[in-house]
């Protein structure tokens, strides 16, 4: 839509704060395939758990890794559903780069709640 020349009004637009465009993208479940493959890796998982898992061809998740930009689709939805569920999360672009990483799953924090209480007061050493 072209605007009127000697318009008094500009197009109107909208415009997102930053906080809710990123949260936008995170919802949108976009990733890259870069992410996929880094999170395939970080799990420990071969490709042919992940299309198992899945339902997408080890062809298609080796397409889907070798490509930089986020392929979309619903076969991209299932990996990343499937990789999820194997302990992975998604790190949406924030200005610092999107990226994975593992969560830490029940049994380990309580695990680790435990061993922080482990060992006593803490205190200067004299050593």
């Amino acid at each position: 839509m072209e605007p009127e020349v000697g318009g008094s009004s500009p197009p109107s637009c909208t415009i997102l704060p930053v906080a809710r465009l990123e949260a936008a993208i995170e919802m949108s479940g976009t990733i890259t395939g870069k992410q996929i493959a880094a999170g395939r890796v970080l799990a420990g998982i071969s490709r042919a758990k992940l299309s198992l898992r899945s339902g997408v061809s080890e062809a298609d998740l080796r397409l889907m890794e070798a490509n930089d930009v986020s392929p979309g689709g619903p076969d991209v939805q299932a990996v990343r559903t499937a990789l999820e569920e194997f302990g992975v999360v998604f790190i949406p672009e924030n200005g610092g780069g999107a990226g994975v990483r593992l969560k830490f799953n029940r049994s380990e924090v309580k695990q680790l709640r435990r061993l922080e209480g482990e060992g006593g007061t803490v205190a200067d050493d004299d050593v």
